[in-house]
């Protein structure tokens, strides 16, 4: 009975597959990333680099079909080899809602 964990809400992750960029806060460098799974809370990637659970950074996402480009704080939760899960620090609610409609509008049947 080790393996028990809490129960933690997830909020619905879309499958995608997009490249972004990424800049750590413990440095002035950029990694190149690619996103494969997305929710509201956060995102799943593969990274250039391996980076430390806790690593905070800034992340660069263009959405597919979007040509506006969302800086968006995150905090790494979890890593498994080059394979990233980041949990998103939203600075405004314009930013938290325009990642919603957009995934609103791409979870919708015909888009």
């Amino acid at each position: 009975m080790e393996n028990i964990r809490d129960f933690e809400y997830r909020a619905p992750r879309f499958e995608t597959d997009f490249h972004f960029l990424l800049q750590t806060e413990l440095e002035p460098r950029v990694l190149y990333a690619r996103c494969y799974e997305i929710s509201e809370c956060g995102l799943v990637a593969r990274l250039s680099e391996a980076l430390h659970v806790n690593t905070k950074a800034t992340l660069i996402l263009t959405l597919p079909g979007d040509w506006t480009t969302m800086p968006i704080a995150a905090i790494v939760t979890r890593r498994r080899g080059s394979d990233h899960a980041f949990a998103f620090i939203f600075s405004s609610t314009k930013d938290r809602e325009h990642l919603r409609q957009y995934l609103l509008s791409a979870g919708s049947p015909g888009s």
